[in-house]
Parts: structure tokens; C-alpha cells; sequence
């Protein structure tokens, strides 16, 4: 299987964002088209359909899609398109993993966490029910904002690796409001309510949680709060919640000079000992080293 590297789409600066248009003709449309040919990348892919209809392939089982269509692809995710009818749609690719994306204000949003992080996760058990449809002025805002990526790629002027990051922010932040705001299917509508579950935790990950008070919040049963949770995130809601707050925490003690039992208190702690112990699990460092490595 083909392997489509970063590194063969970023421009010439490696600046990890690009977009690629890619039409109905079957010819290859540009360097590296892996359009009908089976591949995954090392990088995330959004892909958005805006006119036509084919199959597309993904890891081994095959989903109709249309114009309006707008789904995520994982890095090492294995997918390509067949029986393509008139398709046209855009590839925007971006590195997650080498960008300074905001991801903590993005996963307050629940159609964010909904779109980005439950979606691909539930695909094939939503049997591909649960992707994002656009309607036609949806449609055309999100084009809007690809078309100008495409133009910053064709573009010499200064700076066009900033607009690039800014226009994928925006691109980001507009996808996850139309998954909130699409008329609901049951499928994302689970999905919706928890990914307001994750983004509440986000949010609130220093007060007082229990199981029962999660699952009520996602109006679930315990059990199936369990079952999708870990399915979701590949963590229990407690192990989820548990790695928030030392993340929460490991940031407070790289940037603010508040003591270690505030900030354990910030962070959902109420016994400073067992905050050391799990930080120094997750970290490899106590609390006082880790903050030492980052003061001058």
C-alpha cells in the first residue's frame, strides 16, 4: 500500500498546511494523487465533496458519499475512491502534530469533539450515518475558506504561512458549529451529546466528578458511558478525566509560579501526595523537577 508523506504536499517552507482540488477527470491532477489508489497518510486529511457522487474506501469497507459531504481521515488511515460520477472535491491536509492548534479551546466546542475526535472513532459502527452533510450555502462558506488556503499554497507574498494557519483555524471552528447545528440523525446526535460531555470535562476537569454524574451527563446508563467512552477515547471516563487534570497541571507549573498545593487544587486534587504519585507516572518527574525544567 501507497503511503502519502507530508513531506510530498507541504510547499517548499514545510509549512504543514495545504489543500488540494481534485475533479471529476481521472487523469492524476497533481503530484502524488493517490486519488483511486489505495494509501494512508502521516498527516490528518479533511476531505469535502462538492459536487458528484462515488464509493469511498475506507479501511476495507466501502461508503457512498455526495456533494455536501464532509468527513475527517486520520494519519494511517486506509482509503481511495471508486466509481467516481462527475466527483469533484477538495483535499485539506495539515499535521496536527506540528501545529500549535488552540486544541483546548477547540475541544470545548461539542460539535469539535463530535466531528474530530467521535467521528472517525464511530465511523464503521455508524455505518458512515454519523459524517457532516452541508447544505448548499454551507457548502459554498466552507469552499470559501479552502479556495483561499489554495490561493496562500500559489502564493509568494510574506506571510502566507500565517494566513494559512489562521484560515484552518477558522476552517476548524466553522466545520465544528455546522455539526452542531445539522438537523440531528440519532447517530449524531450521541455523538453531539458526548462530545459535550468531553468538552465539559475539558472545561471543568477541577471539580468534583464521578461516574454516575458523567453518565448522567451524557444521559447514559453507566455501563454504555463505559462501552463508548473507551471506544471513543481508549480510556475510562475516570483515566480520561485523570489525564486532563495532569495536563491542566503540568501546564500550570511550566508557566505560573503558584505553589504545588494550588495548583494541585486547580486541577481536582484534594491530596497533594496523591497528585506527586500520578504525576511522576505520567511524567517521569515530580511535580518540583518538572517545574524546574522549565525556570530559568
Amino acid at each position: 500500500m501507497e503511503i502519502a508523506k507530508g513531506d510530498y504536499y507541504w510547499g517548499t517552507d514545510g509549512f504543514p498546511v495545504t489543500a488540494r482540488r481534485v475533479g471529476p477527470e481521472r487523469r492524476k491532477q497533481h503530484a502524488h494523487d493517490l486519488t483511486e489508489t489505495p494509501h494512508h497518510h502521516d498527516f490528518a486529511e479533511l476531505v469535502v465533496i462538492t459536487a458528484g457522487s462515488g464509493l469511498h474506501h475506507i479501511d476495507g469497507v466501502s461508503y457512498p458519499v455526495a456533494a455536501g459531504d464532509v468527513f475527517l481521515l486520520r494519519g494511517y488511515t486506509e482509503h481511495y475512491f471508486v466509481e467516481r460520477h462527475a466527483m469533484e472535491h477538495y483535499n485539506v491536509m495539515f499535521d496536527p502534530d506540528k501545529l500549535p492548534l488552540p486544541s483546548a479551546e477547540l475541544r470545548q466546542m461539542p460539535g469539535f469533539q463530535a466531528f474530530f475526535v467521535l467521528e472517525p472513532a464511530y465511523r464503521h459502527r455508524h455505518r458512515f450515518k454519523s459524517r457532516l452533510h452541508l447544505d448548499h450555502s454551507e457548502l459554498a462558506t466552507v469552499q470559501d475558506i479552502i479556495l483561499k488556503i489554495l490561493s496562500e499554497d500559489k502564493s509568494p507574498a510574506p506571510g502566507n504561512a500565517v494566513a494559512k494557519y489562521g484560515l484552518l483555524i477558522l476552517l476548524l471552528v466553522t466545520i465544528a458549529r455546522h455539526y452542531q447545528q445539522q438537523p440531528p440523525s440519532n447517530k449524531s446526535k450521541s455523538l453531539l451529546r458526548l462530545g459535550q460531555v468531553l468538552g465539559v470535562l475539558e472545561e471543568h476537569c477541577d471539580e468534583e466528578w464521578s461516574l454516575a454524574k458523567i453518565a448522567r451527563r451524557a444521559g447514559m446508563s453507566e455501563s454504555n458511558l463505559l462501552l463508548v467512552f473507551k471506544e471513543a477515547t481508549g480510556k475510562s471516563p475516570i483515566a480520561y478525566l485523570l489525564q486532563l487534570r495532569l495536563k491542566k497541571a503540568a501546564l500550570l507549573l511550566r508557566s505560573t509560579n503558584l505553589d504545588m498545593a494550588e495548583i494541585a487544587g486547580r486541577c481536582g486534587f484534594n491530596d497533594s501526595n496523591y497528585f506527586s504519585r500520578q504525576f511522576r507516572r505520567q511524567y517521569g518527574h515530580s511535580p518540583r523537577q518538572w517545574k524546574k525544567r522549565f525556570t530559568l
